[in-house]
């Protein structure tokens, strides 16, 4: 009975983590970026602002 239990817990830790990656990583969600250089990227939000993009 342990060994179920801690396989139910385990499986609904990793569907939550799994559940929460979608359309967006660690530096942000992904968004429109219009970079200075006139080219427009689908990047995360803080490369966009590394890169002195303008989010719109």
């Amino acid at each position: 009975m342990k060994r179920l239990a801690a396989l139910i817990v385990t499986a609904l830790f990793s569907l939550s983590v799994y559940a929460g990656s979608t359309g967006s990583t660690e530096m942000g969600p992904f968004v429109d970026c219009h970079l200075p250089d006139g080219k427009m990227d689908y990047i995360p939000s803080m490369m966009c602002k590394n890169a002195g993009g303008v989010v719109k």
